[in-house]
């Protein structure tokens, strides 16, 4: 009889230490994402082509927060086909935070052809991160993260309007200053 009770109280203890991990419905509670620096981030760049700012959208949010839960159940690295655009980052890096993951993001404007911003599906594979960051007609972001069961970390950005649509220009040049 008492080892029967020692062990439902350690079910039960196990059963209350698991569901303060990942909360009631079993899925992981979200890594935060500082909305301001994140947003500010994207901004950055937007600003410097003259680009209008993004706003943060908690629709977005979570949104975004879905799809890093469920990439990270099996630590899948998949876009989704959808109403949305979506930037994805994948780290086993701990420490990274949102400026590291935009400007990982932004590495690729070196591929960017000033000359000739009209968005082709195929050309632009090597700055399709970079070109979702500044699309003119996005006006909304959201952002989530999530760890996969083996640490790894899953950043998962949204846009609205969706970016990157094949034949459409991804903003509008700026006349230069002099």
């Amino acid at each position: 009889m008492k080892l029967s009770k020692h062990i439902l109280g350690l079910s039960i203890l196990i059963l209350v230490l698991g569901m303060s991990f990942t909360g009631i419905d079993g899925a992981k509670k979200p890594l935060k994402v500082n909305a301001k620096k994140m947003l500010d981030r994207h901004n950055h760049y937007r600003e410097a082509l003259g680009v209008a700012p993004m706003n943060w959208s908690e629709d977005l949010t979570s949104h975004a927060q879905f799809w890093a839960d469920s990439l990270a159940i099996s630590c899948a690295f998949e876009h989704q086909d959808g109403h949305y655009g979506e930037n994805i980052f994948w780290t086993t890096i701990k420490n990274k935070d949102e400026k590291d993951v935009v400007d990982y993001w932004a590495r690729e404007k070196k591929y960017v052809d000033e000359k000739n911003l009209i968005y082709d599906e195929e050309e632009s594979k090597k700055y399709r991160h970079y070109s979702q960051i500044v699309w003119e007609k996005t006006t909304s972001m959201g952002a989530a993260r999530q760890r996969c069961p083996n640490g790894d970390e899953i950043w998962v950005c949204v846009y609205s309007p969706k970016g990157n649509i094949h034949g459409e220009q991804i903003y509008t040049p700026q006349p230069q200053k002099n």
